[in-house]
């Protein structure tokens, strides 16, 4: 898996990389993704049966865990789930992902939290595009300057909300990205994240290594 993850990110950031605006573009990363993993484990599947088995899996609800700082930050966003919040801020997921994203969150129990779920592959843009991060606060009903991107890619999540006016905290659990520049806030939990974005707390200090 670190062999091909080291893929995965390598062309998740390339340049002039479309894959994630459309359906059939993040599909045949997946699989691509996979095929590499079963063909650098030697693994015998010339009809490509397990291949396809386990894209199928991939996208099931059981295969998916909540990290667990995930309820407790939108708990902090949205209590027990209340759509019906007043004057609360607007919750939406902004993701390269496909248009089977929101059943996906609706499996995992997380859309009671949510006010919008923004799915590249539904949409036709990707990050770090501006006009995905443009739409989403439009669709949202807030201004790109009222919204906080919370994301784990420094170029695509963070970078690309600042190219379209928005503030962004990049989420670095490990504490193990590199080359991040010294003005991005940087949070090693998703509940610090949100307590920064709501501005109860001053950006948590970058680990040191």
């Amino acid at each position: 898996m670190t062999w091909t993850d080291a893929w995965f990110w390598d062309e998740y950031h390339r340049a002039g990389n479309s894959s994630w605006t459309s359906d059939g573009g993040i599909e045949d990363t997946w699989r691509s993704y996979h095929r590499l993993m079963l063909d650098h484990l030697g693994f015998a599947d010339a009809d490509r049966e397990v291949l396809e088995a386990v894209l199928t899996a991939q996208m099931a609800t059981e295969a998916w865990e909540l990290y667990e700082d995930t309820l407790p930050a939108l708990e902090a966003l949205r209590p027990a789930g209340d759509a019906s919040t007043a004057g609360g801020p607007a919750v939406a997921v902004v993701s390269d992902w496909g248009s089977s994203l929101t059943a996906l969150l609706e499996g995992l129990g997380l859309t009671a939290y949510l006010d919008e779920v923004f799915a590249s592959g539904a949409i036709g843009l990707a990050k770090p595009a501006e006009a995905f991060f443009r739409l989403a606060c439009e669709r949202a009903g807030v201004a790109p300057g009222e919204a906080v991107m919370i994301g784990d890619s420094l170029r695509a999540d963070v970078l690309g909300a600042r190219d379209a006016g928005l503030d962004a905290v990049l989420l670095d659990r490990a504490g193990s990205q590199s080359d991040v520049p010294a003005d991005v806030p940087v949070a090693t939990s998703l509940v610090a994240a949100v307590d920064f974005a709501l501005g109860r707390t001053d950006p948590v200090a970058r680990p040191t290594r």
